[in-house]
């Protein structure tokens, strides 16, 4: 998830794997052929934008998540 660089982290849960946000999405009404059209990974990919449920989703991913790694922890981690 590209995001706000100050909040941004990796969500993960107690067995180390990324937390999956499409149900969350189509809680909040996101349809899975929007998610598959706008959720795609690769060369030439764009950020999909969530406006104002971008700060639910936060809430909701550090209401679930165990384990948060932030971009400092992550380039520790990658070097």
């Amino acid at each position: 998830m590209k995001a706000d660089p100050e909040s941004s982290f990796q969500p993960q849960n107690i067995s180390q794997e990324l937390i999956d946000i499409v149900p969350f999405l189509l809680e909040q009404g996101f349809s899975l052929t929007q998610l598959r059209q706008n959720l795609r990974s690769g060369f030439n990919s764009k950020p999909m934008g969530l406006g104002l449920i971008a700060v639910e989703l936060y809430s909701w991913l550090n209401q679930y998540a165990n384990i948060k790694l932030s971009g400092a922890k992550l380039q520790k981690i990658r070097q």
